[in-house]
């Protein structure tokens, strides 16, 4: 290729190619964020660390049954959601035939948390968080699940320290070729 330079790199375990301008521009700044997703990770686990059952041993049950803690909280949350159903329609429902609405999360890493954080932000915004019984996460999605479940924080709270943390860290950090200017993005 008469007049190109193309960089070979290995990236997530596989050989990637760039072109000039991605290696120059695209691939600092993947590599700043990818850098910047480690170190708030690190932040979290520290703070999951200090939380008063960090010490405390899991034990598994071997049931085919629920536990009754297990059936108290889906009751309890189940008779929050029917009484959001029926307010955001304007109508009772009759006994317990009602939607059960449940989110998964996949996951992906830092983009599936900060994914999962904006789906429960939208949901907030149009109303419809209260009327979710069930979350189920995987892998990068538990960060943020496991996190704003343990902080209790109202999402759009939760979504500002979030957004707080990831400038914080993106003005603290400099990466060579990329410019801490990049934290300047509006939200």
């Amino acid at each position: 290729m008469h007049g190109k330079i193309y960089h070979i790199a290995l990236c997530d375990d596989q050989l990637c190619s760039y072109n000039a301008t991605s290696w120059n521009l695209i691939k600092p700044v993947q590599d700043f964020f990818k850098n910047m997703s480690h170190e708030l990770i690190e932040k979290i686990k520290m703070r999951f660390l200090k939380h008063k059952y960090a010490a405390a041993q899991a034990t598994v049950r071997v049931e085919k049954t629920l536990s009754s803690q297990e059936v108290a909280a889906i009751n309890k949350r189940i008779a929050h959601t029917k009484t959001f159903l029926e307010k955001e329609i304007g109508a009772k429902i009759s006994g317990d035939k009602f939607p059960r609405i449940a989110i998964c999360l996949s996951g992906g890493g830092m983009r599936a948390s900060i994914c999962a954080c904006g789906l429960f932000a939208g949901l907030d915004d149009v109303g419809l968080l209260d009327t979710v019984s069930y979350v189920a996460a995987l892998s990068g999605s538990t960060w943020f699940l496991a996190h704003y479940l343990t902080l209790g924080l109202p999402i759009n709270k939760y979504q500002e320290q979030l957004i707080k943390s990831l400038l914080q860290l993106a003005y603290t950090k400099s990466i060579s070729g990329v410019s801490s200017a990049v934290a300047k993005i509006s939200f």
